[in-house]
């Protein structure tokens, strides 16, 4: 029997004035081989405190920067 493993969860940092396209299509080409993506433009939350949670996302992450 095969175990069954959670998703890698990838987080993506790009700079907004020239690399929004190439983040939202990298994030989607990953998430449909199964990957689990963080992108802030599909993450982040209108009334969150976007430094912290930019901050616990990276640190949850298993493939991210700093």
């Amino acid at each position: 029997m095969r175990k069954m493993c959670a998703p890698t969860t990838i987080f993506i940092s790009y700079a907004h004035e020239d690399g929004s396209k190439l983040a939202t299509k990298l994030s989607e080409d990953l998430a449909t081989r199964g990957y689990q993506i963080w992108l802030d433009q599909k993450r982040l939350r209108a009334a969150a405190n976007w430094s912290r949670e930019i901050e616990e996302e990276l640190d949850a992450a298993d493939v991210g920067s700093r």
